[in-house]
């Protein structure tokens, strides 16, 4: 997997990377793919964009629904966290009702043992 270039910098521009990315759509897949990476600073830039994305312009991530359900299907807690986050967001657009499918298992994540997943629901 190709990682984009100074997203694995503490101090990496985010707003820079986002502006690119709703420039270019075809960068979608990396930062996906990039939440799935083993750099931590990486994973926590994608997900900074991604959010920051989902947050202003949820329409531009909603095609990607599926692949934020399956992170939140994740054993990784702090995956389950960053799709919840996103999901939430992306529930504005949600014109498909794509979210009456997944609401259980949505909120059954307030039952995790780890309090960080049930804190952002």
């Amino acid at each position: 997997m190709k990682m984009l270039t100074g997203l694995d910098k503490k101090d990496a521009d985010i707003d820079s990377y986002v502006n690119e990315l709703l420039d270019n759509k075809n960068l979608i897949s990396e930062y996906l793919d990039g939440l799935l990476l083993k750099n931590q600073t990486y994973v926590e830039n994608c997900f900074k964009v991604l959010n920051i994305i989902s947050e202003k312009n949820p329409d531009f991530l909603y095609p990607h629904w599926d692949f934020f359900v399956n992170h939140m299907r994740s054993d990784n807690n702090y995956h389950k966290t960053e799709a919840i986050i996103i999901i939430s967001n992306l529930t504005l657009v949600d014109e498909l009702k794509k979210f009456e499918n997944i609401f259980e298992e949505f909120f059954n994540n307030l039952k995790s043992e780890k309090t960080i997943v049930p804190m952002y629901l």
